[in-house]
């Protein structure tokens, strides 16, 4: 018996041996230039879709060397030396799994700027994400007959968090986010392709930038839940706000842990979405706390375009994308403030109120400067109803689930004024908003009217 005891004990200490070695260190590689992809700037039909080369025309976006494509030379030599895994063009880096030796070899080669070490898989547990808020409240099906009305019978449980905005009134206009392109950007989207809420023509790519890869829509249900609030459109029981736009569905989360290189992830998720012409960013993800006590950013970093994130998301609105984020759930907790990237002075971030309007006990507290004021608006994220991948509806909380509603809606009233800018469309929404003359870092600007943005838009042709 002591033998296979032995035995036991001997096949544990090698298995444990071999979880070492397959432990994985990130590292940011910062190139000092494009190098031989600069000649590519006059043919950007090579690195970007027709789609948005036609956005960038129509809003005179100049194309710029920040939107060329990485040196194949630099990631081919440093593919010697380890894995690239993740890339940016706009910030002219990419993150690489290597070793110290293998880093150190690479140190002092003339294209590098610079490294950062974003962390390792050694010593990480987790087994997965938990949740946010959930709720016990669960709801069945249950389909009438669509007569194109829009009314408060045929939304079924998602009429109120529609209602709050008038949103209806966009829809019965016709106006239902068709012409647009929004990208989500979450953890997974399990189940999104078996539900018959969603019309699957609607959503052109389901891609992963996350690490290690995984194919398909993913085990993460938060992104089902964030696309349903948007999507959905089964009449008498749940209709989303912007049914009638086209998506993609984009992972940038790791599940088995919580690392700084995850930033990189979004960020490589956002430029693709640039590169494929979206319209609009729906992301409900934050980063400031970290596995391993790898904190970063301090609460000082809020709102002063300190992380990588938030300089990116001011980057997708010069592209011409509406970037809406969540204000997170910290109010409660030692943060307390927002995450990154939801402190980006251009990105619109949302903010969360219950059914009486007040504030949500978890909605993360903004700020009010010279620049801007976070969050930029509000919208029902104490209870709101969503879609899970087994096709009940439930009511959750989080300011993840009031941002897509809103992105929703900014894609029906961007179909309806064709000819504004993102940034005029988001001076639309504020400005009808119910604490314009008086925003503050709770509500923001407030709870946006819809129907009197669109009214607003169509009275001032002109620029705002």
């Amino acid at each position: 018996m002591e033998k296979y005891n032995i035995l036991i004990l001997f096949l544990f200490l090698n298995l444990c041996s071999i979880k070492e070695c397959l432990a994985e260190n990130f590292y940011r590689i910062e190139f000092a230039d494009k190098n031989e992809n600069t000649r590519l700037i006059e043919n950007p039909s090579l690195f970007l879709s027709e789609r948005a080369i036609q956005r960038r025309a129509k809003y005179k976006i100049e194309v710029t060397d920040q939107d060329l494509p990485l040196s194949n030379q630099y990631l081919n030599m440093l593919s010697r030396n380890g894995k690239v895994i993740s890339k940016s063009k706009w910030r002219n880096s990419c993150v690489m799994v290597a070793s110290q030796q293998s880093v150190d070899r690479i140190h002092e080669e003339p294209f590098i700027k610079k490294i950062t070490y974003l962390g390792s898989t050694k010593g990480i547990k987790r087994c997965g994400k938990g949740a946010e808020f959930i709720s016990d409240t669960f709801y069945s099906r249950k389909q009438s007959k669509d007569n194109g009305l829009f009314n408060r019978k045929n939304y079924g449980k998602s009429y109120d968090q529609i209602h709050l905005h008038k949103g209806e009134r966009l829809h019965q206009m016709g106006y239902l986010g068709s012409g647009r392109l929004i990208a989500v950007i979450d953890a997974g989207f399990k189940g999104v392709n078996e539900l018959t809420e969603f019309d699957q023509a609607r959503i052109r790519e389901v891609k992963d930038f996350g690490y290690p890869r995984e194919e398909g829509y993913g085990r993460e249900k938060h992104g089902t839940q964030v696309l349903s609030t948007m999507l959905a459109n089964l009449s008498g029981s749940f209709i989303g706000t912007a049914p009638y736009a086209d998506y993609i569905l984009l992972r940038s989360e790791a599940l088995s842990y919580e690392l700084p290189v995850e930033e990189d992830f979004w960020i490589n998720a956002v430029e693709y979405a640039d590169s494929c012409g979206v319209d609009i960013i729906s992301s409900s993800l934050g980063y400031q706390n970290f596995d391993q006590d790898f904190n970063i950013y301090s609460q000082d970093d809020i709102g002063q375009n300190s992380a990588i994130s938030t300089q990116v998301a001011n980057m997708a609105f010069e592209k011409g994308m509406i970037v809406v984020l969540s204000a997170g759930n910290e109010r409660e907790t030692d943060w307390g403030g927002l995450g990154f990237p939801a402190d980006a002075q251009k990105a619109f971030t949302v903010g969360s109120i219950d059914k009486e309007k007040n504030i949500s006990v978890f909605s993360s507290y903004g700020f009010v400067n010279a620049l801007s004021i976070k969050p930029n608006v509000v919208s029902l994220g104490t209870a709101p109803v969503t879609i899970y991948p087994n096709g009940f509806y439930c009511r959750e909380d989080g300011t993840s689930f009031a941002t897509p509603v809103i992105a929703g809606l900014i894609a029906c009233l961007w179909e309806a004024l064709p000819d504004k800018t993102n940034e005029e469309i988001m001076e639309l929404v504020q400005a009808a908003s119910n604490q314009i003359e008086h925003p503050d870092s709770s509500f923001g600007y407030g709870i946006p009217n819809m129907e009197k943005a669109y009214k607003i838009g169509m009275n001032n042709n002109s620029e705002l």
